[in-house]
């Protein structure tokens, strides 16, 4: 068995800024210019067409980790830019304001041509004795330092405070359309919550159709239910596939009766979209790892156990897991889904089952983070159900619209006298839990 490779949960915190996902593709300037992509092994590559464009984030410390959740790395000694799922980032890389990527302050990065498909390998330093190598500027299209709060626009807070302004500009549009008065009103107001969110055009439609009842059913839902619904409620709709519209419209009758509610806040947005395609019960596209793991105890309610890399399920302990879900993915499908493969089967990773092997899974309002505890651990939000799992096999749970840009925590606990505990691991064959989207 080879050694386990740790690739997301190194530090406790993951490699995915606690303050949400931020991802962002590379276009490098010089040279074949172009896209970064990536071969399967993780080395970037521009100029390559048979490539798609790959997606990177980056964290505090300037750890830069690809969508696949390896670490990319300066490899030794060329210092060529490789993305390694045995690798720790190397730290110190950052975004200006205006989207120039650089390494402990420089922007300077070369491109020398490699023999397939007219691709170049891309490197720090200038490589030794090879022909046609160019400097290259590589620029990321998103997570620029200049405007951090962009990427909370589209989220319900930004939105929820679209629809005040509108009234008031009604109201006072009248007569600030014939004086000076229009630049003073709608200056000041529309651009503080109409230029931030950039789906002003899903702002737009809310006023038009909460003119009437803004002023009594708007505040309400925002301040209370705009950001925690959204994050995690969008897998309600997915736990059950033919009764969860109907079920979601009867557990809440306001939100569902009301036409201001659903157009305000994200949670109906879900339902509307009826009930998506299941992805594939495997990691055969694309996906998302849990990026925080925290059991919690029954036992010792109030005992804080921090994160693991492992999933653990017992008669006292459960596990919940937090997945971050890409603003790109907005509106794709999202399956969760649970992969047991046969032990034998394993070469980094294992696992221990007992008893009947049944499992329960709850959706939770909110994430959990490294200080969650039994007593404190997020209030649940539905659940999804509970499977008897058999190794060698894959399920999947429910599938739901993908909540771009959001948070999602999910419980997982034993039923009767199961004991199962793993190692999170990606590699070949997949073992736990996953967010598939397709």
């Amino acid at each position: 068995m080879r050694v386990p490779v740790l690739p997301v949960l190194a530090n406790g915190n993951a490699l995915v800024p606690r303050g949400g996902s931020c991802y962002f593709s590379i276009t490098a300037t010089g040279g074949p210019g172009g896209a970064l992509g990536q071969l399967p092994d993780g080395q970037n590559r521009i100029g390559d067409n048979s490539l798609s464009p790959a997606s990177y984030t980056i964290d505090s410390r300037g750890d830069l980790t690809d969508r696949n959740h390896r670490g990319c790395i300066l490899t030794p000694p060329t210092s060529q830019l490789q993305c390694d799922s045995s690798a720790t980032p190397t730290p110190g890389f950052s975004i200006g304001y205006d989207g120039t990527l650089s390494l402990n302050g420089s922007s300077q990065f070369w491109a020398s041509p490699t023999e397939a498909n007219g691709g170049y390998n891309i490197y720090k330093f200038p490589p030794a004795n090879q022909q046609g190598t160019v400097n290259v500027t590589l620029t990321a299209d998103n997570c620029k330092s200049g405007p951090p709060s962009s990427s909370s626009a589209p989220l319900p807070p930004a939105s929820s405070s679209i629809p005040p302004p509108p009234p008031s500009s009604k109201a006072s549009s009248p007569p600030s359309s014939q004086a000076s008065p229009p630049p003073s009103s709608q200056a000041p107001p529309p651009p503080s919550s109409q230029v931030p969110p950039p789906p002003s055009s899903q702002s737009q439609p809310p006023p038009s159709s909460q003119a009437p009842p803004p002023s009594s059913q708007a505040p309400p839902p925002q301040s209370s239910q705009g950001p925690p619904p959204s994050s995690s409620q969008a897998l309600p709709p997915s736990s059950s596939q033919a009764s969860p519209p109907p079920s979601s419209q009867a557990s809440s009758p306001p939100s569902s009766q009301a036409p201001p509610p659903p157009s305000q806040s994200s949670v109906s947005a879900p339902p509307s979209t009826g009930v998506p395609s299941s992805c594939p019960a495997g990691l055969t596209g694309t996906y998302e790892y849990p990026h925080l793991i925290v059991p919690v105890d029954a036992a010792h309610p109030d005992k804080v156990i921090g994160t693991s890399y492992f999933g653990k399920v017992s008669g006292n302990i459960s596990s919940i897991f937090d997945f971050d879900i890409p603003e790109f993915d907005a509106g794709k499908s999202c399956s969760l889904v649970f992969l047991l493969p046969i032990r034998s089967s394993l070469d980094t990773s294992d696992f221990s089952l007992t008893g009947t092997g049944a499992i329960d899974f709850l959706a939770l309002a909110a994430a959990a983070n490294s200080s969650t505890t039994y007593n404190n651990r997020p209030a649940p939000l539905q659940n999804l159900g509970h499977i008897t799992v058999v190794p060698g096999n894959s399920y999947t749970l429910g599938s739901f619209a993908c909540p771009g840009g959001k948070r999602v925590g999910v419980e997982v606990s034993a039923y009767g006298d199961t004991y199962l505990s793993w190692f999170q691991d990606f590699n070949p064959p997949a073992i736990g839990l996953y967010i598939t989207i397709c």
